[in-house]
């Protein structure tokens, strides 16, 4: 009986542990963005490669603090790349974000402005008066977070009723 007792244990066990894998897969997917090149000056082209988010999301682009860039719709597997333009912007470290449109997660990433190409200049104008613009930052996700902190405690729950279910099948015997 102890021996019968043990397998069935290690079957329990086996199980409770496959189940938690298939919950956490999901929760598990790291968001990446990267650029090409990592610095460069003001002005200059840069290209956003996006990763690990959900297929067919799209992913805004935005230069800190609320600089729209652009917007990439991710392919099937949850990536995909753009190409932007470096905003005219004092030499620094600035942190690039791209964030799931649907999912709401952000990816973060650094560019360094190492300084400002140089604009022709046109011969003094009237020139009319720009209106700047800003673009709204994008609406949080309303898909509820999943707890991930209950995890732990719901498969230590469903461990235990299958290690008590198993245990009183083994006495009835």
């Amino acid at each position: 009986m102890e021996k019968k007792f043990s397998k069935t244990m290690l079957m329990v066990l086996f199980l409770s542990a496959l189940t938690l894998a298939v919950i956490m897969t999901p929760l598990v997917k790291a968001q990446t963005t990267s650029l090409s090149p990592t610095s460069g000056s003001a002005g200059s082209t840069v290209t956003a490669t996006v990763s690990g988010f959900s297929a067919s999301e799209p992913v805004t682009l935005q230069w800190p603090p609320n600089l729209y860039l652009g917007t990439i719709t991710t392919d099937t597997t949850g990536s995909g790349s753009a190409t932007f333009t470096v905003p005219q912007v004092a030499a620094g470290t600035y942190t690039f974000s791209a964030t799931g449109q649907n999912s709401g997660d952000i990816a973060l990433v650094s560019f360094t402005v190492t300084g400002t190409t140089a604009t022709p200049t046109a011969a003094p104008t009237a020139a009319p008066t720009a209106t700047p613009v800003s673009t709204p930052a994008p609406t949080p996700s309303t898909i509820p977070e999943f707890p991930t902190w209950i995890i732990l405690p719901l498969f230590a729950v469903i461990a235990l009723l299958s290690t008590l279910f198993v245990r009183k099948r083994m006495l009835k015997k």
